[in-house]
């Protein structure tokens, strides 16, 4: 016996951190549990002990699932507390103390603190089969404490999570350091009990990362997407709050882990690949970051720009929202009355907004809610409280934060407090809206114009015509406050009469509402000189109307009239009474008065680029006026933003240009400037001295980043940012202090040295001749560092060849196929290390090209095919950039382009192996994340197997393609979709497959395609169909609807198109599953006799058997034979019949396409033979009909 325990304990050195199980479920007061041993729960679902993360030396006291898993902790004891060695004991005090220490000393490094009593009592530890370690009282069998009660990163089911409002207990998720540290990290998942209880994610400056949303009774409205096999619940009362689930289906083994990056994943064990499958997570996307649009801004994802002022909303600040920073959200376009009168607009399918400011009441319905808020000022919205009873109500107390546009149609619907003139007339008659805060900045205007205006009489000598300039004391120079013309929509009658010209738009010029080009061919090619005419003539004499068009730049005022004493009325009534009048308006906006009227065609007209624009009103013809002879509307909203917005504008142009002026960097190292764009032959650039591209764009030099203390050289934002790297050179091999130096050889090469020695660390190997040459290497306003010959002005190197985790406008990033470069981005190490990390973002040539995000050789995301207009794996058009995608013979790349030379956007391959797409926001002065990929979980690399589709709308996200099944239902079911689908029934290709078409898809892999320019869709079937490899076919380009795409493969990563640009895709398929649709034209029955031209077999009577004629779907002829009710033949014989003619299979025999066994109608399908059967050309008659005789 000593021997086979000495065996045993040799065994268990050996294998080091391999535990003794004690064969138990508990810890008595009379144990100790020491590291190496462990205890299990009854049903072996958890194991609890000492353990080390991954390759961490430290140790502490956990539970983790024994069963399923690779070991994977759901809860951890001494987190911030580890012991460094084997020497931990878990101990059980009389107290009813659960006590980790070390070296059986009296030295606790933790305490579970559970005991109630000073006196001992009879107390066990036990871990249950949910995962609890529960410490009781063995004699009345009380809960002392429970782990569940402090939880770590993970919620499991039956875990309370939320707060305990007698105690002050409040249980909560905490996510871990890192993968090898488990103390406590940066994120926190919690409820607020605040208003309205909700669940939030938050950081350690407890910013508001992500909010779950409200409890509406079924669900959390931030996610309305019901989760098969587990029920949930919310408690709300004066006790407690918290939510909870349970799992409905035993064998599903799932979870709710808090990661590190500060997202809520809920994960379902997948035990054929042995692995975790994340199934939820949140944030899901882009809108789920916390208060994305700001106030009153609502968020979709399915839109180009994804933030939106809600209906009867505007910008609070347009400039910077039409930049892509929402931050400061939306505003009422009309000020809120409340003593006068408010109403309330619905908002439907939305996730409602933050609750903390809120109230709530179970006993009221929608209808008391809406007295309870209209009666309180202060009340800004509300909404029903639980929709699952129809019940309680829910009123908000502040701006609305934190909307957005729910994604699966399960959203609730919203009542917000609106000025009554929104609400077309509900509180009787309408009354004139005077926004007298307008006054406020007019005046400011008027103050700030006149101080101008004595600037330039001071200054005449430095004065440009069509410049405003304000003199800057500081850097002694006059700075640019307005300029006109600012843009191509300032340029005299760009759009020609009655055409408006909208900077923001695609083509700039359209014609007003109710118009058309003069001359459409000419419009069409570019030339708008024409202008519009209206689409329907005036006809004075038996009436016209006015249409309003608002927020515009009025037109020439050349053949106007004014009048100051007038009203709006009376210039209509006077315009009306006059043919010739075309158009009129208000004269003077900031007193609501004054007439202005135009007597000729109107011209140089544009959209207001800032919301500062004025109503006009135009005369049209009554029938486009819906019949109402022209009768304007009695609301007169005198809003005064033409004032506002060039007050803003001005401000922000003067801080603009004094920020300009600043001729030092505020951040990091003070580096001093080189002036110059360019380094030379005979220069060095030291650590300490940066180059600066010629339009100040750009700068290079040596940097740290952030708290690193190792220099590299690279490229950065120089106007904006705070100096965001874009570029470096020796990512991978830094220096450890500030002796770098930067030079440039005879030969034409950038070599980094250090201490002017011979030592090269680094090296663009860009020389391609050994004899010296006279070159250049110059940072250019586009970011991109070249290295040219000066004699001919050729490149020999760009550091646009070589990226590293950016690409920026310009960049080609693709392969060149005849000299081999692979232009492709890897992610930083981290935020202190430019090294190459773990993910890679490149162009993957075989098949037809895509674009693919890997760790290592893992597939992660891909963006999808080029399908002539933008990529199939995210159909959003993205505005104010240009995409272009080159696939030949020479080279295959993707680049971009900005169209408005003011916006600044990259794209980024970051460390968590996510592409985001950037843009600068100026007041904010940071960078605002406007796209990204993966974007959801549907992103994730066949995140459904072969032939599944993912829909991230839907439940269940994954689901198979029409006509496919579940590989492994088991699995699926189960939440393991790895094993993807296959067909329900096999091909048959050798007798005819078809294709059956899948629309509004993210094309599959094209790693298997072949593709063909010169096709046409007709084309790539006959060519698919011929090849029994084939198994789909699409348009190659669906902007000319032309070429051809064919996989020949199984298909995998397909979704569901989520902004419903998706493409359609022709998959193959057994015929018997293309629907056998038969219009039968020929009904008349033949018992006697047999029809002629239709095929014959021996064994088939015509007493069994009525005969037809008809057409399938695709346009074929066919011979139906179906079995007659007074069939004397029965199932078995039916498909004995079927399984014989099948097998005989000739040239000179008819084909069995197909049969149909339903009920009691069973049919056989055969070729049609227009010049009828063998028989009746040998014997010049039909066989004989052996039954008849």
């Amino acid at each position: 016996m000593k021997e086979l325990l000495l065996v045993f304990f040799c065994y268990s050195f050996v294998l080091g951190n391999v535990k003794v199980v004690v064969a138990q479920d508990t810890i008595k007061t009379s144990q100790q549990l020491k590291d190496g041993e462990t205890i299990v729960s009854a049903g072996g679902n958890f194991e609890l002990g000492f353990f080390s993360p991954k390759s961490a030396v430290n140790r502490y006291v956990g539970i983790w699932y024994k069963k399923v898993g690779t070991g994977t902790v759901v809860w951890i004891a001494s987190r911030n507390n580890p012991i460094s060695n084997k020497s931990g004991v878990l101990t059980l005090t009389p107290q009813g103390n659960l006590n980790i220490i070390v070296n059986l000393t009296s030295h606790v490094i933790w305490s579970s603190n559970s005991s109630a009593l000073g006196k001992k009592i009879d107390t066990v530890a036990q871990l249950l089969d949910t995962g609890n370690f529960v410490v009781k009282d063995v004699k009345d069998n009380n809960v002392l404490w429970q782990s569940f009660d402090y939880p770590t990163d993970t919620l499991l089911a039956g875990m309370k999570f939320g707060i305990d409002k007698v105690t002050g207990l409040d249980r909560y998720l905490t996510s871990w350091r890192s993968n090898d540290d488990p103390g406590t990290g940066d994120y926190t998942y919690r409820c607020h009990p605040q208003g309205f209880p909700q669940f939030l994610i938050t950081d350690g400056s407890k910013k508001k990362i992500y909010r779950l949303g409200n409890w509406n009774g079924f669900i959390f409205s931030g996610f309305p997407r019901e989760i098969s096999n587990i029920s949930l619940s919310f408690v709300y009362n004066d006790k407690e709050v918290y939510y909870m689930y349970n799992i409905v289906h035993s064998s599903i083994i799932t979870r709710l882990v808090l990661t590190q990056n500060g997202v809520a994943v809920r994960q379902v064990w997948a035990e054929k690949s042995k692995n975790w499958a994340d199934f939820l997570s949140g944030p899901t996307d882009l809108c789920d970051n916390y208060g994305k649009c700001g106030q009153f801004g609502s968020c979709n994802i399915a839109n180009a720009v994804i933030c939106e002022c809600l209906d009867k909303f505007k910008p609070k600040s347009p400039k910077d929202w039409n930049a892509g920073d929402f931050s400061d959200g939306c505003v009422r376009e009309t000020s809120l009355d409340c003593e006068n009168g408010d109403g309330f607009l619905k908002y439907s399918n939305i996730k409602l907004p933050d609750t903390e400011s809120c109230r709530s009441n179970e006993s009221m319905n929608l209808k008391d809610c809406e007295m309870l808020c209209s009666k309180n000022c202060s009340c800004t919205a509300y909404t029903t409280l639980d929709i699952s009873k129809g019940s309680g109500c829910l009123i908000w107390f502040d701006e609305l934060i934190d909307i957005r546009q729910a994604p699966r149609g399960g959203g609730q619907d919203i009542y917000i407090r609106m000025a009554a003139s929104e609400l077309g007339g509900s509180k009787g008659k309408t009354k004139k809206v005077v926004i007298i805060v307008s006054l406020i900045s007019i005046g400011a205007l008027v103050l700030g114009l006149s101080l101008i205006i004595y600037m330039f009489k001071k200054k005449k000598n430095k004065r440009q015509e069509g410049i405003f300039h304000v003199w800057a004391e500081k850097s002694k120079n006059w700075a640019d406050f307005l300029s006109g013309p600012t843009d191509l929509c300032d340029n005299y009658g760009k759009c020609g009469q009655f055409g408006s010209c909208n900077i923001a738009n695609a083509v700039i010029c359209e014609c007003l509402d109710k118009f058309k080009p003069k001359s459409p061919k000419d419009w069409n090619a570019g030339d708008f000189s024409d202008g519009c005419v209206r689409e329907t003539s005036l006809d004075c004499e038996n009436g016209d109307g006015f249409l309003k068009y608002s927020n515009i730049k009025l037109p020439d005022t050349e053949s106007c009239r004014s009048n100051e004493s007038m009203n709006l009325k009376d210039c209509e009534m006077l315009c009306s009474k006059n043919c010739s009048c075309t158009a009129y308006t208000t004269l003077d906006i900031s007193k609501g008065s004054g007439c202005l009227i135009w007597f000729d065609e109107l011209i140089d007209i544009r959209q207001a680029p800032r919301g500062g624009g004025q109503d006009i009103y135009i005369r049209m013809a009554a029938s486009e006026l819906g019949g109402s002879k022209g009768k304007t509307k009695k609301v007169v909203i005198i809003v005064s933003l033409i004032s506002i917005g060039a007050l803003v504008l001005g401000l922000s142009l003067i801080i603009y240009m004094f920020k300009k002026k600043k001729n030092k960097r505020q951040e990091g190292n003070i580096k001093v400037l080189v002036a110059q764009d360019a380094l030379k032959t005979s220069q060095l650039l030291r650590d300490g001295e940066t180059i600066v591209s010629a339009g100040g764009n750009f700068e290079l030099g040596f940097f740290s980043p952030e708290s690193s203390v190792n220099r590299y050289v690279g490229i950065w934002y120089k106007k904006i940012s705070t100096g965001t790297v874009v570029w470096v050179a020796s990512r991978n091999n830094p220096i450890n202090n500030k002796s770098g130096v930067l030079t440039l050889t005879a030969q034409g090469n950038l070599n980094i040295i250090v201490n002017l020695t011979s030592d090269v660390i680094w090296s663009s190997n860009s020389s391609t001749l050994d004899k010296k040459i006279d070159a250049v290497a110059q940072l250019l306003d586009t970011g991109n560092f070249v290295v040219k010959d000066v004699k001919d002005n050729n490149v020999l190197w760009q550091s646009f060849d070589y990226p590293t985790d950016t690409l920026l406008a310009g960049m080609r990033f693709g392969i060149d196929k005849v000299t081999g470069l692979d232009r492709y981005l890897t992610s930083w190490r981290s935020n202190d290390d430019p090294g190459t990390g773990d993910y890679t973002y490149r162009c993957d040539p075989q098949g037809f090209p895509q674009f693919l995000i890997t760790d290592g050789s893992k597939k992660i995301y891909r963006l999808g095919n080029w399908n002539g207009i933008i990529f199939s794996g995210f159909p959003r058009p993205v505005s104010n950039i240009s995409l272009s995608f080159v696939n030949t013979y020479k080279e295959v790349y993707y680049m971009y382009n900005i169209v408005n030379s003011s916006m600044f956007t990259r794209l980024v391959l970051n460390q968590n192996g996510v592409a985001v797409r950037q843009t600068w926001a100026e007041k904010s002065k940071n960078w605002v994340v406007f796209l990204s990929g993966p974007t959801d979980i549907c992103d994730n690399y066949g995140k459904c197997g072969k032939f599944g589709s993912c829909n991230i709308a839907n439940a269940t996200i994954c689901e198979c393609l029409d006509k496919f099944k579940p590989r492994s239902p088991k699995d699926w079911n189960a939440g393991d979709f790895s094993d993807g689908c296959v067909r329900e029934k096999s091909l048959d290709c050798r007798n005819g497959d078809g294709f059956l078409k899948y629309s509004n898809i993210k094309l599959p892999d094209t790693e298997s395609c072949r593709s063909y320019e010169s096709m046409n869709l007709k084309d790539c079937e006959i060519l698919c169909s011929k090849n029994c490899s084939c198994t789909a076919y699409t348009t190659l380009d669906i902007n000319k609807g032309s070429g051809c795409l064919i996989w020949f493969d199984e298909l995998i990563d397909i979704r569901k198109a989520p902004q419903g640009g998706g493409q359609d895709i022709y998959i193959r398929m057994a015929a018997s599953e293309l629907g056998l649709s038969i219009t039968i034209y020929m009904l008349k029955k033949k018992k006697s006799k047999r029809q002629e031209g239709f095929p014959h077999e021996s064994n088939i009577t015509t007493k069994n058997y009525d005969k037809f004629q008809g057409i399938m779907e695709d346009g074929r002829e066919i011979a139906v034979k179906r079995l007659s009710k007074t069939s004397r033949q029965g199932t078995n014989e039916f498909k004995n019949e079927v399984v014989c003619i099948a097998k005989l299979q000739h040239r000179n025999l008819v084909k069995l396409l197909g049969c149909c066994i339903q009920e009691e109608e069973m049919i056989l399908i055969y070729e049609y033979l227009p010049n009828k059967g063998l028989d009746f050309f040998i014997f010049g008659m039909s066989f004989v009909d052996h039954d008849a005789n």
